[in-house]
């Protein structure tokens, strides 16, 4: 859980940093929180469409060394960040104070959400691991 909140964290931050430079448009940091959680919302509902592409491209994922795999995710956060920055169903914003201007801002929006993630993968895992290799019945109140 603490893996999860500090992703999250992280990840808004680094929406407000991407607002700072002029990549998407966000109100406050409200909103940058609650656009991480619309984002997630939509990779979880894209993945599994990506994960048959990516099962699909298996040879070519060996011939490119794995570059297959993360071109196809990213894409898919591309088109995650895009929906959710500039879809308008009845003209209100999916995410109020979120807007992504363009194409080309969410695919530098989707860079470096990905980068941040991925900087703090091993950070993150390792203590997921630490935790799931202890026994549920050492674990005494403080």
């Amino acid at each position: 859980m603490k893996a999860f909140l500090t992703r999250w964290l992280a990840s808004a931050v680094a929406v407000m940093v991407l607002a700072q430079v002029g990549v998407v448009q966000v109100s406050g940091f409200k909103a940058a929180v609650l656009a991480v959680a619309a984002l997630a919302v939509g990779n979880l509902l894209l993945k599994p469409t990506a994960m048959v592409i990516k099962s699909a491209g298996c040879l070519l994922n060996m011939m490119t060394l794995g570059l297959f795999d993360w071109v196809v995710t990213l894409l898919f956060w591309i088109l995650a960040f895009w929906i959710i920055g500039t879809l308008r169903p009845n003209g209100q914003p999916i995410v109020s104070g979120f807007a992504v201007k363009g194409f080309s801002e969410a695919l530098v929006g989707a860079v470096v959400l990905s980068l941040v993630n991925l900087f703090l993968s091993p950070f993150l895992n390792k203590d997921d691991k630490r935790d799931d290799r202890r026994d549920p019945r050492d674990r005494r109140e403080a």
